[in-house]
């Protein structure tokens, strides 16, 4: 049996003002942050009541780089190790261009109620330079299935 793996806002984007792009080179935890209302919401589910990931991450620049920070919370233990395969595929564009894969380095809370404003994000360098002015930093995923 398979199921499919519905993404709420599939794709968001988050505009920054802030300059070239380089792929980044690993998704190291840097540091943390605490969340702030500049911190999208954002959910995996699976269909057939077997939970998801609920989440919130957020772009910012560190040294001129774009970093990614995120926190999140597994709805469900048992879908767990299918849930972290879908974060491992999880990539994050910027121009056009995947900068970085795989958000499982985002922090863990315990419970959705612990997804609030002052929780503590991990945070990972892209490698890629900020450029001046606006621009568009966005989350997808490539899609597919899993097996329970």
């Amino acid at each position: 049996m398979s199921f499919r793996l519905y993404i709420t806002a599939a794709i968001a984007a988050l505009l920054i003002p802030i300059p070239g792009a380089v792929d980044a080179k690993s998704n190291k935890v840097t540091h943390q942050i605490p969340l702030t209302d500049d911190f999208t919401e954002q959910q995996l589910q699976w269909t057939g009541g077997l939970g998801g990931y609920e989440f919130r991450w957020n772009a910012i620049v560190t040294k001129g780089v774009i970093e990614i920070c995120g926190v999140g919370y597994y709805s469900n233990v048992s879908s767990r190790w299918q849930t972290k395969d879908a974060l491992r595929s999880a990539y994050i564009k910027f121009q056009d261009k995947i900068i970085m894969k795989d958000i499982t380095f985002f922090s863990r809370v315990k419970s959705r109620t612990k997804l609030k404003n002052g929780a503590m994000a991990n945070c990972a360098s892209t490698g890629v330079k900020a450029p001046n002015g606006r621009y568009s930093v966005s989350l997808g995923w490539p899609g597919g299935k899993a097996r329970f």
